[in-house]
Formats: C-alpha cells, sequence, structure tokens
C-alpha cells in the first residue's frame, strides 16, 4: 500500500510532464493560449476569417493557436497552402482516426475515413480514374437529365 502511495505521485507528475511537452513543442507564431484552455476566447462564432486575417497580419503567413490539447494552423496564404499540402502532402496529409465512423459505424475502408497509407494511394486513382478530369466529361448528359424539372 505504501508503494502504491508513493508510486501515484510519481506517475501523475510523470503524465503532466508528458502533457506538457507535447504543448509546448516548436509550433508557428500565433496569439498566445491561456492555460489550460488554449485560444478558445480567440476564436469568433462568426466571421472567423476576419480573425484569421488580423491573424495573417499580425504572425505570417502559417497561423498556430491552441484549443484545450488540439492545435489548429491557419494557412493564410496560397503558397503556404502548396508549400504544406502539395509539397510535403506525406507528412500532412492524414485524417484523425474517428472510432465512431470508422470501427463502430463500419465507415473504415470509405475513402473520406481512410487513414494515409497505399489503401488511401489506391482509393484516390481509382476515383481519378472515376471522376478525374479526362472523364468528367462522359457524365455532362447525365448530370444535366438529372438536373431538368420533371
Amino acid at each position: 500500500m505504501a508503494l502504491t502511495g508513493a508510486l501515484l505521485p510519481l506517475v501523475i507528475t510523470a503524465l503532466a510532464l508528458l502533457a506538457y511537452s507535447r504543448l509546448t513543442r516548436p509550433h508557428p507564431q500565433g496569439p498566445k493560449p491561456l492555460p489550460i484552455i488554449g485560444n478558445v476566447f480567440d476564436l469568433t462564432p462568426k466571421e472567423l476569417w476576419l480573425t484569421a486575417f488580423k491573424w495573417a497580419r499580425t504572425y505570417g503567413p502559417i497561423t498556430h493557436i491552441r484549443i484545450f490539447n488540439k492545435c489548429l494552423v491557419f494557412l493564410n496564404t496560397p503558397k503556404a497552402v502548396f508549400d504544406l499540402l502539395d509539397k510535403r502532402r506525406s507528412v500532412y496529409s492524414d485524417k484523425p482516426h474517428l472510432v465512431m465512423a470508422g470501427e463502430l459505424c463500419g465507415c473504415e475502408n470509405m475513402v473520406a475515413f481512410t487513414s494515409y497509407g497505399n489503401r488511401a494511394r489506391r482509393q484516390r486513382k481509382l476515383m481519378q480514374k472515376a471522376f478525374g478530369p479526362a472523364v468528367i466529361t462522359r457524365y455532362h448528359e447525365l448530370m444535366q437529365m438529372e438536373s431538368r424539372p420533371t
């Protein structure tokens, strides 16, 4: 029992240090977050783009904010978008693991919920063959027919 009492503070300290190290990793500039809640009060329910525009002028092409323990990154220029999402797509193109949508509802094989990897590349290749610019013209007649009023 005494060992458990001595071990508990050690475990709590280790978890706190782990959480702190995750929050203090180098990130792009952004408004200073409050402890625990982060930048919750910096977000606006309406016209968030105006706030993001102000941050872009203050902090540059990439702005970082924290909401509780989640990091959000705003890419404020086309160059920043291209550099991160196209040039380094293998680093930034994965999606969060959604247990409810994936495992519990059986949607883990759907394109929208597939994690980055070989399966996602195969799915994108098939989607490109079916709906890419080279073949989309084949669907024009069908789209016109389906969009006519009955």
